[in-house]
């Protein structure tokens, strides 16, 4: 019995050296991570392969100097109004992180990629509506109506359906008629030809 209060001093010494050393590791860890994000910019290259790098760069003179992956020198500018926020390091719990001023970059091109500039040919709420069959079709009821048109089947466009439908099945019937005729004819004929006719 002697046995069980040391065991539990034991245990609550190694917990509290675990927490403690955790919890030390955890703001050290963090000072880094601030310290090292001071004047940096997160750089995302878009690769040639069609593939994105990271990195992480001190700014010097509104540019960004690093070594590009052939080894040689390269240098981006940082643009203020092209500059985008995320938070970094990548791979460890939101709470470790620290917002980051970043830029997009097609590699061997200084200028940053502007995400909000440029034509937008479709956004993605418009694409959204393109693509819904009621807003389509609320569309076409809207546009027909700016421009004085009635729906198909409004008022006195039903008789012209009607008497347009009727003249149809006219022909219908009367050329499975012709058809008839014509092929009883051949068949006479072929009668006649062939020497079977009595």
């Amino acid at each position: 019995m002697n046995a069980l209060p040391a065991i539990l001093q034991s245990l609550g010494v190694g917990i509290a050296l675990s927490v403690g050393t955790l919890t030390v590791m955890i703001f050290v860890f963090t000072w880094w991570v601030r310290r090292v994000a001071k004047g940096s910019v997160y750089a995302y290259f878009v690769e040639e392969n069609k593939q994105i790098s990271t990195k992480l760069s001190k700014v010097v003179d509104g540019r960004i100097d690093l070594i590009g992956p052939d080894g040689d020198p390269e240098a981006y500018v940082v643009h203020p109004d092209k500059t985008l926020w995320t938070f970094w390091p990548p791979g460890v719990p939101q709470f470790l992180k620290v917002p980051i001023p970043s830029n997009l970059y097609v590699r061997d091109q200084a200028e940053p990629i502007d995400p909000y500039k440029g034509k937008k040919l479709v956004t993605a709420s418009s694409l959204r509506y393109m693509t819904d069959e009621g807003m389509l079709k609320q569309t076409w009821k809207e546009a027909r109506e700016s421009v004085g048109l009635k729906p198909v089947g409004a008022g006195k466009s039903n008789m012209l359906i009607y008497i347009l439908l009727f003249l149809a099945v006219l022909v219908g019937l009367v050329s499975i008629y012709m058809v008839m005729g014509v092929s009883s004819d051949v068949d006479s004929l072929m009668k006649a030809l062939t020497g079977g006719g009595g």
